[in-house]
């Protein structure tokens, strides 16, 4: 309750001020951001086969509706969807907080169902990501807790192994180096 009134009180201010004029008009700025947003989206529309990423998250786009709750843990798919999905409402794009806990997005999507039976659930995760707890799905189906979940296979560890390359290290000669 005390948010409500901080926030009344706050509009309240505004108002006062706007009427005042002494806040600035924000129009053009706004009008450029717009702009760039329609000017400056990812390119999403491929045809490739096999698909890219990019059109599967068109494609989740075009498929989920406004209400649609988003659920997805680390990785390259999910900084793709962040970049690429629309997500429409607050509470509805639900991420672990880059804390790395690979396997978190199964569990997590069946929570929110839980939480909400009504929400309309899409989960999206790497398949190494979807591997690491996959027996949580029998959790789902002796519950009976529907969900989608987009399995966005990238064949690896794409976020981990994309970080190694970056250094050209040799991880078997340092293991052999190391004796290990």
């Amino acid at each position: 309750m005390l948010k409500r009134r901080h926030l009344t009180l706050l509009v309240e201010v505004a108002q006062e001020m706007q009427k005042a004029g002494r806040l600035p008009c924000r129009k053009e700025w706004v009008a450029d951001c717009q702009q760039r947003k329609r000017t400056l989206l990812r390119k999403t529309h491929f045809d490739n086969v096999p698909v890219k990423p990019q059109r599967v998250y068109e494609e989740m786009n075009k498929a989920f509706g406004r209400d649609v709750c988003y659920v997805t843990t680390i990785g390259l798919s999910q900084i793709a969807a962040a970049q690429m999905l629309h997500v429409f409402k607050d509470r509805h794009w639900i991420n672990c907080g880059q804390a790395g806990p690979l396997g978190w997005t199964i569990p997590a999507a069946l929570g929110v169902c839980a939480a909400d039976p009504e929400r309309n659930v899409v989960a999206i995760s790497g398949d190494f990501d979807f591997q690491f707890l996959i027996e949580e799905l029998a959790v789902g189906a002796q519950f009976n807790i529907p969900y989608i979940h987009v399995l966005v296979n990238n064949a690896y560890l794409g976020l981990i192994r994309q970080s190694q390359r970056a250094f050209d290290m040799d991880y078997c000669r340092t293991a052999r180096v190391r004796k290990y």
